[in-house]
């Protein structure tokens, strides 16, 4: 069994060269993506870094977004080609002439393998992804609340404003209160109501109080116009709401 080393700051080391491959494994041969790295001090064998990979039915190579390959990408580039992942053999290029940190390798025949995570020297944070290299869970988007109670709400006011026979007050059991903004037609038979009276007015709020609603009317008179009777209604009723 090889001898595992572990150095306590790491051992510093540029990329020299990248290429694809396969390994024997106890599951068979295995694609690989293959990184040599050269020490920046002093001399000896090569350091080698494999990385597993997966052949797709076009003949590329590809790794998963969240693999130890795109971690190592995301730190070492700032980038994070999501659409190339599928095709990731040719990122391996971009990794020639960077400087990268391993902390943990055994030693082989002809080269250190690296056996810890190869982390770039000056690793770069993206929004994206942590100080890892590992992607960020994506925050869920606040979700749209439904807008049928707007038109509920917008289609029943629609419905108040083209009810001229007052449907609501019929249905409350109330008699319809005298609607100013439509003009009766003159065969209309209006009877003879009239506004209330102090003495009526203070009789409406007591009766008023045991929780009925009593309901008055102030028909037009033959000789004042439409305005005038719209002025009267409206200065009446605001008379005897004051009370």
């Amino acid at each position: 069994m090889a001898e595992t080393t572990t150095t306590e700051n790491g051992v510093c080391c540029e990329c020299i060269g990248t290429r694809v491959g396969t390994i024997k494994t106890r599951g068979g041969m295995k694609q690989v993506f293959i990184v040599e790295l050269e020490k920046t001090v002093g001399r000896g064998k090569p350091l080698v870094k494999f990385f597993n990979a997966e052949m797709t039915a076009k003949g590329n190579l590809k790794v998963h977004r969240d693999s130890d390959f795109a971690k190592l990408y995301r730190l070492a580039t700032g980038t994070n080609p999501v659409s190339r992942y599928s095709r990731a053999d040719q990122l391996l290029k971009h990794l020639n002439g960077l400087f990268f940190v391993a902390e943990e390798f055994e030693l082989t025949k002809d080269f250190f393998k690296v056996t810890s995570a190869l982390m770039p020297q000056n690793p770069i944070i993206g929004p994206e992804w942590t100080k890892s290299g590992s992607l960020r869970k994506q925050q869920k988007k606040p979700r749209k609340k439904p807008d049928s109670d707007g038109k509920t709400l917008a289609k029943d006011w629609q419905n108040f404003g083209n009810d001229k026979t007052l449907q609501t007050a019929k249905t409350l059991g109330l008699e319809p209160v005298l609607n100013p903004t439509v003009k009766l037609p003159a065969s209309d038979t209006i009877p003879q109501y009239h506004v209330p009276t102090h003495d009526e007015k203070e009789l409406l709020e007591t009766l008023g109080e045991d929780g009925s609603i009593t309901v008055w009317h102030a028909p037009q008179q033959s000789n004042e116009t439409l305005d005038r009777y719209f002025d009267r209604i409206i200065d009446a009723t605001t008379s005897w709401l004051g009370h």
